[in-house]
């Protein structure tokens, strides 16, 4: 097998859980207390309009940000190794 510059290699596997889009918070909802912090820093110097515009995504992928160690899992299904410089 020959593998080219710019070829994908990946693993395909299957889609274990489908969230239906009713099941994602609305809009209108307030921000869930695990992403206050989050929140809070990320708008220190942003306008009022940006800040909402932060807050609403925050809020309509709410359910992606771990809430807990609990809500956090581990995979073995990719590696990857990060190549650190140490200052000289």
């Amino acid at each position: 097998m020959s593998l080219y510059k710019g070829t994908y290699v990946v693993k395909l596997s299957e889609v274990g859980h489908v969230f239906e889009k009713s099941s994602h918070p609305k809009q209108t909802e307030s921000l869930p207390a695990h992403l206050q912090n989050l929140y809070q820093w990320s708008v220190k110097e942003l306008t009022t309009e940006n800040a909402k515009a932060v807050k609403d995504l925050l809020v309509k992928y709410s359910h992606l940000f771990a809430a807990n160690d609990a809500d956090l899992g581990q995979t073995k299904m990719t590696e990857h190794s990060i190549a650190v410089r140490h200052p000289q």
